[in-house]
């Protein structure tokens, strides 16, 4: 019976309930601000980002396919493969955001089985400025 009366005289939540939640609250919102005016500021700026979706190096053929996705706000017009010593730009390219493209490479003394790191720069138009930089490792095939 005595806890009945306990229970009864309960009327709402405690304060430090209704402070907790509060702050809780005023956390996600804050948090969701946050991320909501980044995202803005990001598109409005424009980003330049792609991802590497497939390298295939071919040592018989001695030849690379790089295959890359533009997963960024802005369209890409020129980029830089580099693999083992060999460098080459392809400066007149049309990469919108969301779509991808494949590269060829022609390469010398290809080892199959051996690892190589594929390194992509994203290159302003007067390929100057660098404004993107990725790397990716493959195993040569033979």
């Amino acid at each position: 019976m005595q806890t009945k009366k306990l229970f009864s005289k309960r009327k709402g939540l405690s304060r430090v309930l209704t402070e907790i939640i509060f702050l809780l609250l005023a956390t996600t919102t804050a948090i969701g601000a946050y991320t909501l005016y980044n995202g803005y500021s990001s598109n409005m700026s424009g980003t330049t980002k792609i991802t590497v979706e497939q390298v295939d190096i071919i040592a018989s053929q001695n030849k690379a396919y790089v295959t890359i996705k533009n997963v960024g706000t802005t369209v890409i017009q020129a980029i830089s493969i580099t693999i083992l010593d060999a460098e080459k730009e392809f400066p007149d390219i049309t990469v919108p955001p969301g779509a991808g493209k494949t590269f060829e490479l022609s390469l010398n003394n290809i080892v199959a089985g051996k690892q190589y790191t594929v390194v992509i720069k994203v290159l302003d138009v007067d390929r100057q400025t660098i404004l993107y930089t990725t790397t990716y490792t493959v195993t040569a095939k033979p």
